[in-house]
């Protein structure tokens, strides 16, 4: 990997990506603690094309994308309840585009609410509105 900082060769920020600039080069990043949602911006500097984006979870590939990497920058985010993001990889899926960087990424472990909780809260409005309206025909 390797690390262009802003302003080298246009870059707009600070950006990461492989330390050779080829056609069929592919790298991955690999989380190790537990995500369910993720999101970067993806830039080709060199010469922009299309780069495709895989996201694999712990029961395999859980969607793959065709990103446009530009040089303003796309963003792409994914977010998938229920299962575990375990890696995103990057493959050139145009002979054309060289230079695929990404920068702002951000990831975290978004609770899904359970149904348990959605039940509860739907019962806990019930009452609340019965309750205001025995109110109301009591202030009658």
């Amino acid at each position: 990997m390797v690390l262009l900082t802003e302003g080298f060769f246009g870059a707009p920020s600070d950006l990461i990506g492989p330390n050779a600039f080829v056609n069929d080069l592919n790298f991955e990043l690999s989380f190790t603690d537990p995500i369910n949602a993720v999101g970067f911006d993806l830039f080709g500097l060199a010469n922009p094309g299309e780069t495709t984006v895989t996201i694999l979870g712990t029961s395999g590939e859980i969607t793959s994308r065709v990103v446009p990497a530009n040089l303003v920058g796309t963003f792409f985010g994914i977010f998938a309840p229920g299962e575990s993001i375990t890696a995103i990889q990057f493959s050139n899926s145009n002979p054309e585009g060289l230079g695929e960087l990404i920068d702002n990424v951000a990831f975290t472990m978004v609770p899904v609410p359970e149904p348990a909780s959605l039940l509860g809260l739907l019962g806990v409005s019930a009452l609340g509105a019965i309750s205001l309206k025995c109110k109301q025909k009591q202030n009658k």
